[in-house]
């Protein structure tokens, strides 16, 4: 970092901050990086930083704490707190689901034959999790039961990108043939979003599906 540069902060989320900006640190950055990971798939101005921070030198697949260091990255407390809060990113989770809601449970009434369009027809894949091809469960503590967990659409170029690049560093050569070179938006391709163990894949871990996915 220069003598003259002035340090920014990567994730300003509330006007009128000024000053009091604490450097990054190798927890910090984690920390950031990780949520970043999850913002990418939902929605708000958390999202919006999630997705430049992706793609920018730093917090990316190639990012460091060194090339944050060199972008005079920095970061409030206050503006820290709200884009790390576990809770604000479970109630935008839950937010997303509530407005699209892709369920496995979904009845499909068929048309006659004669009127029937199959799936790859009208160029989009069937209703189901393209990396696991098969259903999940997730346990409700509260009412101590499993339900069947909801598919999550594909909807930007950033979850796409970081899909294909996931499946080409896993080696899987069926999956690849499956997505390479189709329009993951296009196709409405559907995926889990449930998120466990997140360092499984620490080379690229924001598609959180993979993680639940590849590894039961």
């Amino acid at each position: 970092m220069s003598a003259s540069a002035a340090q920014v902060c990567c994730i300003h989320l509330i006007d009128g901050l000024n000053g009091n900006l604490v450097s990054l640190s190798t927890k910090s950055f984690e920390k950031i990086r990780q949520c970043m990971q999850e913002w990418l798939f939902l929605d708000g101005k958390e999202k919006e930083i999630a997705d430049y921070l992706s793609i920018s030198n730093g917090f990316g697949d190639d990012g460091s704490l060194e090339k944050c260091i060199d972008n005079n990255y920095a970061y409030h407390r206050k503006c820290c707190t709200r884009f790390t809060d576990k809770t604000k990113i479970q109630r935008a989770r839950k937010r997303m689901e509530d407005i699209n809601p892709v369920d496995v449970n979904t009845t499909v009434i068929r048309p006659k034959r004669s009127k029937a369009i199959s799936c790859d027809r009208i160029g989009i894949l069937p209703l189901i999790c393209v990396i696991c091809s098969r259903e999940k469960f997730i346990f409700e503590r509260n009412f101590s039961k499993r339900k069947k967990e909801k598919l999550t659409l594909c909807q930007t170029f950033t979850a796409s990108k970081a899909l294909l690049d996931s499946v080409i560093k896993k080696g899987d050569e069926k999956l690849l043939c499956k997505i390479q070179g189709i329009d993951c938006i296009a196709k409405e391709v559907k995926y889990h979003i449930q998120k466990k163990n997140l360092n499984v894949l620490d080379q690229n871990s924001h598609v959180l599906h993979l993680i639940l996915c590849f590894v039961t």
